[in-house]
């Protein structure tokens, strides 16, 4: 009883970290992005893969990275 408990708990973990993550989209906050420096910094394309690991398994993200070069 106990596994299968467990792994429906992790499931029910897996499903909740996945939405969290979802809600936070790609973190795109424009063409431009001022650094806490002041500086303004620019969207690089194409979006970066990252892989996020939790203890309900890995996530792949998408992310918007800004800096001053590639």
């Amino acid at each position: 009883m106990e596994e299968g408990l467990w792994r429906r708990m992790l499931e029910l973990g897996r499903c909740a970290d996945g939405s969290w993550l979802g809600l936070f989209g790609s973190g795109d906050a424009g063409e431009t992005l001022v650094g806490a420096d002041g500086r303004t910094l620019k969207r690089l394309e194409p979006l970066h893969r990252r892989e996020d690991q939790s203890v309900f398994g890995p996530f792949e993200l998408e992310r918007a990275v800004y800096g001053m070069r590639a």
